[in-house]
């Protein structure tokens, strides 16, 4: 029995015929009767199922596949190419580059015990959006104006309690997660038009509470967000591409098919060492994606910024293809804006 293995299923829901052109593997051996042989047609409504294995002693498996478009008006043929590396020890990786204009592409994995079954979808090229709007889910006060008090409030021993963090430097992510927090449960966000005063304000109070949620600091070691905001401002740009596009684009798509929005921690700063990227935290934004769009290689999200209230015209694109420094352009409030990752959001009943 093989340690690790990985089956692939591409279903193919456009009008566009594939060839299967290449197939080659980075580690182990192709699945007994489930290897891809170039020349193989998959067809429109297709399902096309390949799969690999490792092979040997503490050994994974890898490799890739490449399609060729059949029957698109093009003078060469597009080439939409999926790669995995499933390694003994280590995090599973994927990568879908090479999507043709007009065509949406994405891939969900499945793991059960030290197996992955992932299944590739193509489709026309569409908007996948929640019904959130900025201009009615959002707040209509801007994350810039908050006066300059603590925002948290430590309880110690004798009733004595400390205060820490400053609004003034803005919560974001606060307002990112009770934003969606009230959208998921179907109540009105609360439509005061200023910033709160201070923590005796249950408005405050809320948000506070949810911008140190959205850091995740209870998981420090697992998916703690400040922890990526410092692994990222030093990390270089093949680093960043991987994180966006491969790791963040699929959860985010997965969460706004699912009708929730998607909490984005965007990196806007470059700093080395926990000092520097303390110091720079502030330079970083949170905001939510509540719509997606693929066509080709372009993806493009609808944003809400709590930067810039009740704006429902806001976005951030990203080539897909290019895996070597992220080419991103916005109208955001961010700037410059390195790359973005999913934070992890998880629901919480407002007030």
């Amino acid at each position: 029995m093989a340690a690790r293995s990985v089956k692939v299923t591409i279903h193919n829901s456009t009008d566009v015929q594939f060839i299967v052109s290449g197939g080659a593997l980075t580690g182990g051996i192709w699945s007994p009767n489930q290897s891809p042989f170039s020349g193989d047609l998959v067809l429109e409504t297709d399902r096309y199922v390949f799969a690999s294995e490792s092979d040997g002693f503490l050994t994974g498996t890898g490799g890739s596949i490449t399609l060729s478009t059949a029957n698109l008006p093009v003078a060469n043929p597009w080439l939409l190419t999926f790669e995995w590396d499933k390694p003994f020890v280590g995090e599973t990786t994927y990568g879908l580059t090479g999507v043709p204009p007009g065509i949406d592409a994405w891939f969900q994995e499945t793991v059960t015990g030290t197996d992955a079954e992932v299944e590739v979808t193509i489709v026309p090229s569409m908007q996948v959006s929640t019904s959130f709007l900025p201009s009615t889910h959002g707040w209509h006060f801007s994350n810039t104006t908050w006066p300059n008090v603590a925002n948290k409030k430590i309880v110690l021993p004798f009733g004595l309690t400390l205060p820490v963090g400053n609004a003034s430097d803005g919560m974001c992510g606060g307002m990112t997660y009770s934003a969606i927090d009230y959208f998921l449960a179907n109540k009105p966000i609360p439509t005061r038009a200023t910033a709160p005063a201070d923590l005796s304000d249950p408005d405050f109070a809320y948000i506070s509470d949810r911008l140190y949620d959205s850091f995740h600091l209870g998981d420090i070691f697992d998916k703690s967000a400040l922890n990526k905001y410092l692994g990222y401002m030093a990390a270089d740009g093949p680093t960043r591409a991987n994180a966006t596009i491969r790791e963040a684009l699929p959860v985010i798509r997965g969460n706004i098919a699912m009708g929730v929005p998607a909490a984005l921690g965007l990196i806007g700063a470059n700093a080395t060492g926990v000092v520097d990227g303390v110091a720079s935290l502030g330079k970083n934004h949170q905001v939510a994606a509540y719509w997606y769009h693929r066509d080709g290689s372009i993806v493009t999200l609808g944003i809400y910024d709590s930067n810039i209230p009740d704006d429902d015209g806001l976005q951030i694109k990203i080539n897909a293809d290019v895996l070597v420094n992220p080419s991103l352009t916005h109208n955001i409030s961010t700037n410059p804006l390195f790359m973005f990752f999913e934070t992890g959001y998880e629901f919480v009943t407002p007030p």
